[in-house]
């Protein structure tokens, strides 16, 4: 299979990566962080598949559209680049912050799978994976732009499968709790329940291969968000107001 990963360098876009290399696949992974991008393309290969390393903006609609029209046919998109804000509530309301997080994490998606739906669209087929997360379900303090990027992401993927069934094109949203990477290492608060990056790829192929739609985990915290989402909101504001600051 060609298999496009954006954000491949680190974290889970890394893991999955060397998780598909595993199949015999002809990867094309994108990223800011040439080394990084390299060591994992070396992986790939040594693990049997081969790789392309392009250094891409996914905030660059030119730029994506030309590489990926390059590429051509595609299997499998997996929209993956994204930016947190970090450990400070105060950085996560500044003006400029938040647009560098919503520009990455909405227009970034944006400009990776219109291009590649264009071409599934003539092959009739392709599967289109958008990484959102579990943040996605509730606005959390010290988070606005993260968990409104990600609510995004995923109210998008539930309108674009029903768009695109009929073209014979997947689309699945992952929507997971913690993941050890690069963005949760910045994080000085505790994390329930964080996965390891690999354990949470092998996790995230196996529920792709079985077309699962919604992708979620860990399902603990998953239900917890969604009660919470479901109560009054002063009431549900109260309790994460609780919580220690991010």
């Amino acid at each position: 299979m060609k298999i496009l990963i954006t954000g491949a360098s680190s974290g889970i876009g890394e893991h999955l990566a060397l998780e598909y290399a595993k199949g015999n696949n002809e990867l094309f992974l994108t990223g800011r962080n040439l080394d990084r991008l390299d060591k994992v393309a070396k992986k790939v290969e040594e693990a049997g598949s081969s790789a392309k390393t392009f250094i891409s903006n996914v905030c660059d609609k030119q730029g994506m559209s030309d590489m990926i029209e390059n590429i051509g046919e595609l299997d499998i998109v997996i929209a993956n680049a994204g930016i947190s804000t970090g450990t400070l509530a105060t950085n996560d309301a500044s003006e400029e912050k938040s647009r560098q997080v919503l520009d990455t994490n909405i227009w970034g998606v944006i400009n990776t799978i219109y291009p590649a739906i264009k071409i599934m669209k003539k092959q009739k087929r392709g599967q289109i994976v958008l990484i959102s997360s579990m943040a996605s379900f509730k606005g959390l303090g010290g988070a606005s732009a993260y968990c409104a990027s990600k609510a995004c992401i995923r109210v998008l993927g539930e309108s674009l499968h029903l768009d695109l069934s009929k073209y014979g094109i997947k689309v699945n949203i992952v929507c997971p709790g913690w993941i050890k990477s690069a963005l949760t290492d910045k994080n000085n608060f505790k994390m329930p329940l964080i996965m390891e990056t690999d354990m949470a790829a092998k996790l995230i192929i196996k529920k792709l291969e079985k077309n699962q739609i919604l992708i979620k985990f860990p399902l603990r915290i998953y239900w917890v968000v969604r009660f919470l989402e479901f109560l009054p909101i002063r009431l549900s504001s109260f309790i994460l107001g609780m919580l220690p600051e991010k």
